[in-house]
């Protein structure tokens, strides 16, 4: 813009050149106004166009999260893993069926890639209440949106047999539980029944400790006890050990078999690991000789209890006391042959009587024809002849 002159008295001239610069000044303000619109224009079409690429990105990046879940990448590593056992529709079992299709869906992602075959997988473990629930998904043409959410299709079977006051449930429970079993065992239990609630450490930890068995809290009172649930749990199992191997070392142990002793060795043993001599039966007056079996070998004794165990456990022979052989392999008892059927009898046994014969029947009569002898003067006996 030009510089303004001073007008001077009676110039046209100048108040020609003052109107000029202001129609100027004035056309100047109009370009100024039309370029700071177009600017903002320009700011409002940069604005929408960021919008709509930052939509797009987002919407990319979805699509490609979905795609990472059911298409798995490289080769799959899948490993063989039992199937979840049929729900019938128990509440109780709920919980554990859905744990378990989970690890089987994981252990065999490359045969279950979508949520469509995994929807369809599930319902083969379904038995009564629970398949008719979701038969009618099954039958319905076109095919269920439900069927094609893997989540939503869950959520669907909790909603209708999971437990709808899990919380409550979980809260009477362990506040009931007490350990039965080992700390290990409680412990695990504990855990299940406290992941679903929201209680902080202290209250965890009064619980625990509340549901102990009488000889943990014993020991617990002679150390400083923990504030934190974890280090409770960790000492609390160390003294569950420590007690179990105590109840160990206090039951008696069997005394350690003992070894054999051959022949030649036994005159060294001490006199008390000798077994002693069997003492000789008694006998009566009424044991003949007939009936004794020979000095060959001793009569058999029955052993005492004592005896009995220490033949046992030395590898002795039943019988004759010795080593090396056992009772059915004596050469003592087998030394002589029994010689007649009444050797089986013991000594005090009396004779058996055997029985009378039956009576004969008297031969039949016969017909004696008698022919005197011839008369000599020495004989005066007669003679019978019988036919």
């Amino acid at each position: 813009m030009s510089e303004v002159v001073p007008p001077q008295p009676g110039d046209a001239t100048v108040v020609r050149r003052l109107f000029e610069d202001l129609q100027e000044a004035r056309r100047g303000g109009q370009h100024e106004a039309e370029a700071r619109a177009r600017a903002e224009a320009a700011q409002h079409e940069a604005d929408v166009a960021r919008q709509m690429a930052e939509t797009q990105v987002a919407d990319l990046r979805r699509q490609l999260e979905l795609l990472q879940v059911q298409v798995p990448h490289g080769p799959a590593i899948d490993f063989p893993i039992e199937k979840p056992p049929f729900f019938e529709g128990k509440r109780s079992e709920f919980k554990d069926f859905l744990t378990q299709l989970r690890v089987y869906f994981l252990a065999q992602s490359s045969k279950f890639p979508t949520d469509l075959s995994k929807c369809l997988a599930t319902t083969q473990f379904l038995r009564g209440n629970a398949y008719k629930y979701i038969q009618p998904l099954l039958q319905t043409e076109p095919m269920s949106p439900l069927l094609q959410d893997y989540e939503a299709f869950l959520n669907e079977l909790q909603i209708m047999f999971g437990d709808p006051n899990e919380l409550q449930t979980c809260a009477r429970l362990i506040t009931d539980l007490r350990q039965h079993a080992s700390v290990p065992t409680y412990i695990s239990e504990f855990t299940r029944l406290s992941a679903p609630l929201q209680w902080d450490n202290n209250a965890l930890v009064y619980h625990f400790y509340r549901g102990l068995k009488e000889e943990i809290k014993d020991e617990l009172s002679r150390v400083d006890r923990p504030t934190e649930l974890q280090a409770l749990m960790t000492i609390a199992t160390r003294i569950d050990h420590r007690l179990q191997e105590r109840r160990l070392e206090r039951t008696p142990r069997p005394p350690p078999p003992r070894s054999f002793v051959p022949p030649s060795s036994r005159s060294k043993l001490p006199a008390t690991m000798v077994p002693p001599p069997l003492p000789a039966p008694a006998t009566s007056p009424s044991s003949a000789t007939p009936m004794d079996l020979g000095s060959a070998r001793a009569p058999y004794r029955k052993l005492t209890p004592q005896e009995w165990q220490y033949r046992v456990d030395n590898k002795l022979c039943l019988y004759c006391g010795q080593p090396g052989h056992v009772a059915n392999d004596c050469p003592i008892k087998n030394s002589r042959p029994i010689r007649a059927a009444a050797a089986y009898l013991p000594p005090t046994t009396p004779p058996l009587a055997l029985p009378a014969p039956p009576p004969s029947k008297p031969p039949p009569p016969t017909t004696a024809i008698i022919t005197p002898p011839p008369e000599t003067p020495s004989s005066h006996s007669e003679n019978y002849t019988t036919q």
